[in-house]
């Protein structure tokens, strides 16, 4: 077997650069902080980290989801807690309306008008909107304004069916937010589950305007006053249920918060490099290559002529 002068040398080069390349692997992982550089090193890892980066994602969106929900729903209540004390006011008014003590028909006349202006304020509560535009009891509509007045022709011919005075343009239909894998929440609340019926005029601007008409008559009735004391009892039940989804929400969030931390937890046991064993690594293969690097000098100056 002959055996060139270039031989050794050739050999030396060749575990230098390989070497080499090891060095310089260890040095992009410690430098990442990660344990693979490449999905060829390891690919079930790959394929775990991947899923787990997925999972972490849609769960923090998730997050986002919840805050918007939170936002919207506490909104409603601040709304809600508004229309409440509107209500409340209109039913101390009413009350004095029947009253046949002391009433008159110009006391009448100037409760009449207040219910006037607080069925407007009404109307302006039923049409807020949050920070980002949108009509927040307008349902899956939420950029259309959900309540107007509709305007009354006086040259129309009578008719017997009362004409609706209101109209609501928003959807039947609520929003649903999606805050887990397997759960959605709805947002807020349609017009017509918080403020009744326009179509049918059962709303509560319906029977704030027949019992205006019913006080500038000089004719108020218990029976009209009682579809405004019910319009709050529908109020509040909605009220309460924004609690409740506000506390769903909590739960929930606390749910996707362990689920983020679990699974960063394992993504980390996969991924991510051990930085003890991986500087001891680099250190040994620093020394293995000046090693070699000390030895090929050495070879180097040696040649097969010099033993013959």
């Amino acid at each position: 077997m002959r055996i060139s002068t270039a031989y050794p040398q050739q050999f030396n080069i060749n575990s230098m650069a390989n070497q080499q390349a090891q060095l310089t692997n260890t040095q992009a992982k410690i430098s990442s902080g990660q344990k693979y550089l490449t999905p060829s090193e390891n690919p079930s890892a790959a394929a775990y980290s991947l899923s787990f980066k997925e999972s972490i994602a849609l769960t923090e969106q998730y997050q986002e989801n919840i805050a918007a929900a939170n936002q919207r729903l506490g909104l409603e209540e601040t709304a809600l807690a508004n229309v409440s004390d509107t209500i409340q006011r209109l039913q101390e008014l009413g009350l004095q309306g029947v009253s046949d003590s002391g009433n008159s028909t110009i006391s009448r006349n100037a409760i009449a008008s207040e219910f006037d202006q607080l069925n407007d304020h009404l109307i302006s509560l039923a049409n807020t909107r949050n920070a980002n535009g949108e009509y927040i009891f307008a349902g899956n509509k939420s950029t259309t304004m959900p309540y107007s007045k509709i305007a009354v022709d006086p040259n129309a011919p009578a008719t017997d069916a009362p004409l609706p005075a209101f109209a609501y343009a928003g959807s039947s239909m609520q929003r649903a937010i999606q805050v887990g894998m397997f759960r959605t929440i709805t947002d807020g609340d349609v017009g017509s589950a918080v403020f009744g019926s326009t179509e049918e005029g059962e709303s509560v601007f319906d029977a704030i305007k027949n019992f205006t008409a019913e006080l500038r008559a000089d004719k108020p009735t218990l029976e009209t006053l009682k579809k405004i004391d019910d319009a709050l009892v529908r109020v509040t039940i909605v009220h309460a249920s924004i609690g409740a989804r506000q506390n769903a929400l909590d739960r929930q969030k606390a749910t996707n918060d362990d689920f983020i931390i679990n699974t960063k937890t394992a993504l980390s046991n996969i991924a991510d490099l051990d930085m003890a064993d991986a500087i001891t690594k680099l250190n040994s293969q620093q020394n293995s290559l000046q090693a070699a690097q000390q030895s090929f000098a050495k070879v180097q100056g040696m040649s097969l002529f010099k033993f013959l």
